[in-house]
């Protein structure tokens, strides 16, 4: 028996059995996660002058806004000034103040497609502007979602390590029974 590759093959063996056994590493990440909630789902408005919905919102928000208008009496395609504005700006718009500052403004639209961040949590107001056409009503069929990010914590378990312990326990017991089998070498000889 050659002591050497005896005592290295079984300290090979006890490493793969060390990695097979505890090699397995558990981390815990963040992940984000988009997450989407309606405000309003196909909600429709008959707008004679104007017409609005409120929403309060918290910050950091995008929300996506969708719609069509249309002459309600023949179904036509039609138009509509779109205004978004926070609660200080549509007060200052009622009072008849035209220096807003809006945070979406389309002018003259039949298909409303227009998305924003909130910069702060506020009450805002979705406003529908028919004013400039006193001929014909108009109707707005439109929706309102918004999405957050929340993170999560996920739990993650690494067994790349688990698989280099059955190698090593092969490579172990080759130079074990080496080391076994081969006879001593008898230097003085």
């Amino acid at each position: 028996m050659r002591s050497g590759p005896f005592f290295l093959g079984i300290a090979i063996v006890a490493l793969g059995l060390l990695l097979l056994f505890f090699g397995t590493q558990t981390q815990t990440i963040d992940v984000p996660k988009t997450e989407t909630k309606m405000l309003f789902d196909r909600s429709t408005l008959t707008v004679g002058d104007s017409a609005y919905r409120s929403a309060d919102l918290m910050a950091n928000l995008t929300v996506l806004c969708t719609g069509s208008v249309t002459i309600p009496a023949s179904n036509e395609s039609g138009d509509i000034n779109l205004y978004v504005m926070d609660k200080a700006n549509f007060q200052k718009w009622q009072s008849g103040d035209r220096s807003v500052n809006f945070v979406v403004q389309r002018l003259r639209t039949s298909q409303i497609d227009v998305s924003f961040v909130t910069v702060r949590a506020d009450t805002y107001y979705f406003v529908f502007d028919n004013s400039y056409s006193t001929l014909f009503k108009k109707e707005v069929t439109f929706s309102v979602s918004y999405q957050y990010t929340t993170i999560h914590h996920e739990t993650l378990e690494d067994r790349s390590l688990n698989t280099y312990g059955y190698p090593l326990i092969v490579i172990g017991a080759i130079v074990t029974i080496y080391g076994l089998a081969r006879k001593a070498e008898v230097r003085w000889a």
